[in-house]
């Protein structure tokens, strides 16, 4: 589901919201599903971090910091790049289900990125569908 500036994507786990949120915020777990390049990350207000990633022999230097927290329930980073003008959040949201928890990631355009195929709102939806729906989805079942 998207918006003219938002990527909503919903997936439900069979594992409790303080698990989910362990697979979320801890670095280890992090590494695993989310970017390998990751070196560090605190789930608190105001953490920054970076690390590289190329891409089709570019590089997107991702710089994250913490924007809001809400243990077990709420992530918000900011997200931009340091090649590239634009800004973003990406705000995780977990909720109970009966079999476990819905993780709901909602990604936000806050100010525009260069007109490139690696920013078009297809290759963003098409990126956090298969982190979320694939790549987490599969970590977590495999645990």
């Amino acid at each position: 589901m998207t918006s003219n500036n938002n990527i909503s994507i919903q997936q439900e786990f069979e594992v409790s919201p303080p698990l989910l949120w362990k697979y979320l915020t801890q670095l280890e777990h992090m590494q695993k599903w989310f970017f390998a390049a990751l070196t560090s990350f605190e789930p608190t207000r105001g953490f920054k971090t970076f690390f590289a990633f190329q891409y089709i022999n570019k590089t997107f230097t991702h710089q994250w910091e913490v924007r809001e927290v809400i243990m077990q329930e709420k992530l918000c980073l900011g997200w931009q790049y340091k090649e590239y003008p634009g800004d973003s959040e990406a705000i995780f949201e977990i909720s109970s289900s009966p079999k476990g928890c819905i993780l709901k990631l909602t990604a936000t355009i806050l100010s525009p990125f260069p007109e490139m195929e690696e920013f078009s709102r297809e290759s963003m939806q098409s990126g956090w569908t298969d982190l979320i729906q694939t790549r987490l989805k599969a970590y977590v079942n495999s645990l």
